[in-house]
């Protein structure tokens, strides 16, 4: 970064990109220093509000945070990341309505944002939306579907499938009445609602 303000002289970008690495290695101070000297350069800088908004919300300053992902977005109304940082926000305070439209608007940006979708989710069925919670977490398996299994394996009683962390798998199985399926994971740590 050093090399970089030497070439370059004063530069918004590399004291963000240089606030946004400090705060990745938790030294929060020099991030914020960092990121000051940035928006005092431009004050009109989106990423650098942006990257300050995760340094607070990392550390649990989240009206900070809510301030500056604001002020990103309202420098940069496509910032999708922005809309969904203020979100999980949003999330964070039970300002669930808040939040489904922070979510909502970063999808309108960014209509494969995987995270958006099962973030969204989870709000909506906090705040009682069943329906539309399994509507995002359709959405999410959608795009996440890495194998389709043959039918098949449904018919010949167990299967077992191997995958690798953020992997999903779909199964075409058809089930008449009196008829049980029964999945079970045997990691640790994996969501039973998204099972």
């Amino acid at each position: 970064f050093q090399m970089a303000l030497n070439v370059g002289g004063e530069n918004p970008d590399v004291y963000s990109i240089m606030g946004s690495t400090y705060a990745q290695t938790q030294d929060v101070d020099n991030a914020f220093m960092a990121l000051d000297r940035a928006l005092l350069l431009d004050p009109n800088h989106a990423r650098s509000y942006y990257f300050r908004g995760l340094t607070y919300m990392n550390n649990d300053n989240l009206n900070a945070a809510v301030r500056d992902f604001s002020t990103a977005i309202a420098f940069d109304p496509t910032y999708y990341d922005a809309f969904f940082d203020r979100g999980q926000v949003y999330a964070l305070q039970n300002n669930y309505d808040a939040a489904i439209q922070d979510f909502s608007a970063a999808l309108s940006q960014y209509p494969n944002f995987k995270l958006a979708y099962i973030r969204r989710g989870v709000v909506q069925e906090w705040d009682g939306n069943i329906t539309a919670a399994i509507g995002d977490y359709a959405q999410y398996i959608q795009l996440n579907t890495r194998q389709f299994l043959p039918p098949q394996l449904a018919q010949s009683g167990t299967a077992a499938v191997n995958l690798r962390p953020y992997d999903t798998a779909q199964l075409q199985i058809t089930l008449n009445a009196g008829q049980m399926l029964s999945v079970t994971t045997a990691s640790s740590g994996v969501d039973a609602m998204i099972v």
